[in-house]
C-alpha cells in the first residue's frame, strides 16, 4: 500500500488572515482582481467596517482635561472616545489621507449621552474647517444605553487632507446603577473614496469631460481645446478653425467657431490672428475679405509677450462727485489690459487670486487685492476676436479688432479695441 501519508496540517481557528487590496488599476471582479476595461477606472476606496490595530490609517489621537485614556481607542471593532473621563474633556482623532483625485468621505457615528444634556458636542473637521458641529440632545438617544447611529458624507479635494473628529464635554455623567462614567462618541465605520490607499471593488466609468488610460486608478480633466463624452481613454480634439478655452468640455458643441480673420489647428484653446500657428512670418498679420493685408507686428513687438495697458475706465460722474483727483481715481478704480494677437502673455498684468497668469485678450483688473499675493485680482473679459473692415475711411482703409467675452452685459456683447 506504500508509505503512510503525512498528517494534514491543522487549521487553527485563531489563525490571522490578512486581506490585501487589489493592486492599482484592478478591481474585484467575480472574486478576482482583474484589470478594468478601457473607459473605466479602478477608483480606490479605503473602507473600514471593523477597526483592528494595524489598519491602513495614518494619524494621531489625544485628550485634554480630566482624561482616563490618552485618546480614542479601538474597542470591539469600533473607534471610541473612551470611558470614565471626568468633566471638561476634549478628545480628538486625526487622520492624514492622500486623495488621488477629488473624492468623498462617509462615516457612521453615534454619541452616547444622557437625555436632554447639552454639555456634549461632536465635531468633524477637514483641513481645520469645521464640516459638522453638533450639540448632542435627546434626539440622539432612544432609551437607556441605546444610541441612534447617524451617517454623514462630505466631499474631499485632491491632495493631502487632514480629517479630525472631536468629542468634548463640560461635565461628567455617572450612569445610574453602574460604575464608571459612560458618555462617549463612537465611529462605527469609515469609507474614503478616491484615496491613494485601499482597493477597488468595482470599475467606475470615466465621467464626461474626463479621460483615463487603461489600468488607471484615477481620471483626468480634458485639457482646453478638447472634449469627452465619457468612457474614453483620451479626449477628442476640437476641429480645425474652432477652439475651446475651457477645461473639462463634454461635447463638440463646446468647441466655438473661429471668427473672421482668425484660424486654428485641431485641439486649439484659442484662435490666432493670421496663420500664427503655421508660419512665423505671418504672425499678427490680417487679411480681410477685401484682400487688404494689415501687418501689426511692429506694434506687437513694442511689448513682446506683454499685455498693453493699463486703460482706465472713468466716467464724468465719478470725476465730478469725488474729492479725489484723476490719478487717485485711476489708482482705486478698475484697469483694463489688452493682448493684440494672442491670449498668452508672460507678465503679471492679469492674474487670478492665486497669482496664476490668465490667458485672455481683454483683462479687467479689479481694485480687490488678493490676500495670497498682495496683487490686484484680474478676470478675463474676452476669449475670441474678429476683424471688421472700416468703410468710408479717407485714408483708403482701416479695420477694427472686436473682442468678444462671456462677461459682457446682454445689451453689449462686444468690446471694441
Amino acid at each position: 500500500p506504500g508509505p503512510p501519508r503525512p498528517p494534514s496540517k491543522p487549521e487553527y481557528p485563531d489563525m490571522i488572515r490578512v486581506c490585501v487590496p487589489c493592486r492599482e488599476g484592478t478591481a474585484m471582479i467575480n472574486g478576482k482582481c482583474e484589470p478594468c476595461d478601457a473607459g473605466t477606472v479602478a477608483v480606490r476606496t479605503l473602507g473600514l467596517d471593523h477597526f483592528v490595530v494595524g489598519d491602513q490609517l495614518m494619524g494621531s489621537t489625544g485628550c485634554e482635561g480630566d482624561c482616563s485614556t490618552e485618546g480614542w481607542q479601538i474597542r470591539n471593532g469600533e473607534l471610541e472616545s473612551g470611558l470614565e473621563h471626568g468633566a471638561n474633556v476634549g478628545l480628538f482623532l486625526q487622520l492624514e489621507v492622500n486623495m488621488s483625485m477629488a473624492g468623498s468621505i462617509s462615516f457612521e457615528y453615534s454619541v452616547h449621552t444622557p437625555q436632554n444634556d447639552k454639555s456634549r458636542s461632536f465635531e468633524f473637521y477637514v483641513d481645520d474647517t469645521i464640516r459638522l458641529g453638533k450639540l448632542t440632545d435627546s434626539d440622539d438617544i432612544l432609551r437607556g444605553n441605546i444610541t441612534r447611529m447617524r451617517s454623514e458624507s462630505f466631499e474631499l479635494a485632491e491632495g493631502a487632507r487632514t480629517l479630525k473628529w472631536v468629542f468634548s464635554k463640560s461635565r461628567a455623567f455617572l450612569l445610574s446603577g453602574q460604575e464608571g462614567i459612560e458618555d462617549q462618541a463612537t465611529l462605527h465605520s469609515l469609507h474614503i473614496e478616491a484615496s491613494e490607499s485601499g482597493g477597488a471593488a468595482t470599475c467606475t466609468p470615466v465621467p464626461p469631460g474626463h479621460y483615463a488610460a487603461m489600468g488607471s486608478a484615477t481620471w483626468s480633466l480634458c485639457t482646453a481645446g478638447t472634449y469627452s463624452g465619457g468612457n474614453l481613454t483620451e479626449c477628442s480634439k476640437c476641429p480645425e478653425n474652432s477652439f475651446n478655452p475651457n477645461k473639462g468640455a463634454e461635447t463638440i458643441g463646446q468647441c466655438e467657431r473661429c471668427l473672421p480673420g482668425t484660424t486654428s489647428l485641431e485641439g486649439s484653446a484659442e484662435c490666432f490672428i493670421g496663420d500664427a500657428h503655421r508660419q512665423a512670418d505671418t504672425f499678427c498679420t490680417f487679411t480681410l475679405p477685401d484682400s487688404k493685408i494689415y501687418d501689426l507686428r511692429p506694434l506687437e513687438m513694442r511689448h513682446p509677450s506683454k499685455m498693453f495697458g493699463p486703460v482706465f475706465h472713468l466716467d464724468h460722474s465719478s470725476l465730478s462727485n469725488s474729492s479725489m483727483g484723476q490719478d487717485e481715481l485711476e489708482a482705486h478704480g478698475n484697469r483694463y489690459w489688452m493682448n493684440m494677437c494672442t491670449q498668452q502673455h508672460t507678465n503679471s498684468s492679469c492674474v487670478d487670486d492665486t497669482g496664476a497668469i490668465l490667458d485672455t485678450f481683454i483683462c479687467e483688473e479689479l481694485p480687490t487685492i488678493s490676500s495670497r499675493t498682495n496683487m490686484r485680482i484680474g478676470r478675463s473679459l474676452g476669449n475670441t476676436l474678429q476683424l471688421v473692415s472700416l468703410k468710408n475711411v479717407p485714408s483708403g482703409g482701416g479695420f477694427e479688432l472686436l473682442y468678444t467675452g462671456e462677461e459682457c452685459t446682454p445689451d453689449v456683447n462686444m468690446t471694441e479695441a
